[in-house]
């Protein structure tokens, strides 16, 4: 049987007073400090009701960037854990996906309801677990990416101007870390086109470790440093306060938020490409 522990860590990042972004792990909300948990992948609570970690950053001013992503979170955590699944993908995916759905409509109803909070919003990204499996999810230039025998994958397509373009072959992957519109999103939650990503389930090995992150760290941190990181034989925590160190020694120029998501014990992996 596989364990499976989960961190968070959030800062406000070197320059910024406020933190907009926000965690989500488990049924659990928060925008300061750190929380981690472990269980087995045949816990009796993930395979009835399935488990979300995330990280939603808010657009729209401090205030109303904070509140968007806030909000957003607790609407996928009330839909999503509305409803048991039993270990099954169909209504565990129908749940994710009217969670995105509760959280846009609640982040919209109250953009157009209070003028000082009109336009705000958030991007955001995750995993959602079930026994030994995995979705990711995401909505805008949040990230996940996958730690494998040394190597560092991202698992996500950013819904930026950029990334766009990048994906039509009119931008280098360097050209566009390197824009000025890097930043200009296309997708999040908050607008009437909202688009949740949902991956396919898949199957999680033994020594993976699932990365999400919001911009204030994939922005500064480069992926060889991060793979030099997750590769430490340190303890979860550690990792993940690592890696937020090291967004602030580059500066810290907007919030960090890192998530990670670790299998391990089980039956040996079969020999097979990352």
């Amino acid at each position: 049987m596989k364990t499976v522990r989960v961190c968070g860590v959030t800062d406000p990042g070197a320059v910024r007073t406020e933190n907009q972004d926000m965690l989500l792990l488990g049924r659990v909300v928060k925008n300061t400090g750190y929380m981690e948990m472990a269980f087995g992948e045949d816990d009796d609570f993930m395979v009835r009701y399935g488990f979300l970690a995330a990280v939603a950053d808010g657009l729209g001013g401090h205030a109303s960037g904070q509140l968007a992503a806030r909000i957003a979170l607790r609407g996928v955590d009330q839909q999503f854990y509305g409803a048991e699944k039993n270990g099954q993908w169909p209504p565990t995916l129908a749940a994710l996906r009217q969670g995105g759905d509760r959280g846009n409509f609640m982040v919209r109803q109250v953009s157009e309801a209070k003028p000082e909070h009109a336009g705000m919003g958030c991007v955001i990204a995750g995993v959602c677990l079930l026994g030994a499996e995995y979705v990711v999810y995401h909505a805008g230039d949040s990230r996940v990416c996958r730690f494998r025998r040394g190597a560092l994958r991202q698992l996500t397509e950013d819904d930026t101007v950029v990334g766009m373009a990048v994906r039509e072959g009119q931008l280098t992957p360097a050209q566009a870390s390197s824009s000025k519109m890097r930043h200009l999103v296309t997708n999040g939650i908050g607008t009437a086109s909202f688009t949740l990503h949902i991956s396919e389930p898949q199957t999680a090995r033994s020594g993976d470790v699932l990365l999400v992150s919001s911009d204030g760290l994939h922005d500064v941190v480069s992926m060889e440093d991060t793979e030099r990181v997750l590769a430490e034989k340190a303890p979860l925590l550690e990792r993940a306060d690592r890696l937020k160190n090291l967004a602030l020694d580059g500066g810290g120029p907007d919030n960090i938020s890192v998530v990670l998501v670790e299998y391990s014990g089980g039956e040996p992996e079969p020999d097979m490409e990352p």
